[in-house]
């Protein structure tokens, strides 16, 4: 399902997917707000990842982080749309909190049961919301392979649990600035 919703005047289309049980009531689901690498919302992996978190019983919810909808793997077009989301990364975190917030007002999502998996990208925005976010139904936060750094944004208590999947071998982050993140 196509989803429309917005971060201030920016227009956003994320996609709901989840599984009908016809021998079963009803009843809200908990949500998983997936968020994609740099290329964006509409690439094989995360279609796969909405899909099967579907399978699993969950609605999941793909954020779209740059506002086009679609994919991005044109550099010119690409890199520009990261930067304005880089440059100052409040601006990641309301975004990412702009798809939070559609999912969570999702007719199937049960907004006291949700979760957040970040690819990459999506990783280091998923990281930025649990920093940020103030929302008592956010209770996991998986990143992997995301650009795991400490930018400037006001932190409170982290409030659920937090997973960082880094391998050894990441030519993102070193091994020296690992511990920065471990606090």
């Amino acid at each position: 399902e196509l989803v429309l919703y917005s971060d201030g005047e920016a227009a956003l289309q994320g996609i709901a997917v989840w599984r009908e049980d016809s021998s079963q009531p009803p009843s809200k689901l908990p949500g998983v707000l997936v968020l994609g690498t740099a290329v964006g919302l509409e690439e094989d992996l995360i279609f796969w990842k909405l899909e099967a978190l579907a399978a699993q019983g969950y609605l999941a919810f793909g954020a779209d982080l740059f506002g086009s909808g679609r994919a991005l793997w044109d550099k010119t077009e690409n890199l520009p749309a990261r930067e304005a989301l880089t440059s100052d990364r409040r601006v990641l975190a309301r975004r990412t909190q702009a798809g939070l917030d559609a999912m969570r007002s999702h007719p199937n999502c049960d907004p006291a049961r949700m979760g957040v998996i970040g690819y990459c990208f999506g990783g280091m925005a998923a990281m930025d919301l649990a920093r940020t976010c103030r929302d008592e139904g956010l209770r996991v936060t998986i990143s992997f392979h995301g650009i795991l750094d400490r930018p400037a944004l006001p932190e409170g208590t982290v409030l659920g649990k937090v997973l960082a999947c880094h391998g050894d071998a990441d030519p993102f982050i070193s091994p020296e600035r690992l511990p920065a993140v471990e606090e």
